[in-house]
């Protein structure tokens, strides 16, 4: 037989049934490793130089566990305030001063958790590290029991926040977030905060139109125990 197969002579002997045994071709199995190996020599390179340390200089943590972006860092100003306007249209009741004080809170902290993470990017590489006992943290539900517990010890009345996830039953696609309502409005309403996926930049939408089909995590309802100043319990 031509080709990367091939079906030596003697391969029906020994078997009862007289099939014959299929093999590689040592001449084929030669050149594919030595392709492969040349495969992995160029990507290599490519791929580390792609896996990043993630530092963000502009965020502050002071004394008292709060956290300030710097006022020279007009781009995450600018995120703070956009984000401010789609939680103020969760609800005719959400307090603009409520919503400002999440949005500040929820852009700064991913940046703040990245630094502490040490992080590595992309994401999935970080997962990878934190797996391998590289690194302590990092994995999607490491960002979204600390962003939890940050936010839900805001001193604020208009929000609710719940933790989504999404690909419960497959490992290697379970997901979890953050996820922000008008007080006592549904989950779905709500908005997805995910620190993980741009590593550290605040990645939000809508829960109906992310990629992700979110659900609250029942293991971790009813939702009061995210609600209140003492955090997580």
């Amino acid at each position: 037989m031509e080709g990367p197969w091939r079906i030596p002579g003697d391969a029906t002997q020994g078997r009862e049934d007289g099939k014959a045994h299929l093999f590689f071709s040592d001449r084929w199995t030669e050149a594919m490793y030595k392709r492969l190996t040349l495969l992995l020599l160029i990507i290599a390179p490519l791929f580390i130089q792609s896996c990043a340390s993630v530092h963000y200089s502009y965020v502050d943590k002071k004394v008292d566990g709060t956290l300030q972006l710097h006022p020279v860092d007009a781009e995450s100003r600018s995120r703070v305030l956009a984000l401010k306007d789609d939680l103020l249209a969760l609800g005719p009741r959400v307090r603009e001063t409520d919503a400002l004080l999440v949005a500040e809170s929820a852009v700064a902290v991913p940046m703040a958790l990245a630094n502490e993470y040490q992080l590595v990017t992309p994401p999935l590489w970080h997962n990878h590290l934190v797996n391998k006992g590289k690194r302590q943290r990092g994995l999607c539900f490491h960002w979204t029991k600390d962003l939890m517990g940050y936010l839900t010890r805001l001193d604020q009345s208009s929000f609710d926040f719940h933790w989504g996830v999404a690909h419960r039953e497959t490992a290697w696609r379970y997901h979890s977030s953050v996820v922000v309502t008008a007080k006592g409005r549904p989950f779905e309403e709500g908005i997805v905060l995910d620190g993980w996926r741009h590593s550290g930049r605040l990645f939000w939408c809508p829960v109906k139109k992310d990629k992700y089909p979110w659900v609250p995590d029942e293991e971790r309802s009813p939702q009061e125990t995210w609600r209140g100043k003492n955090g997580l319990r």
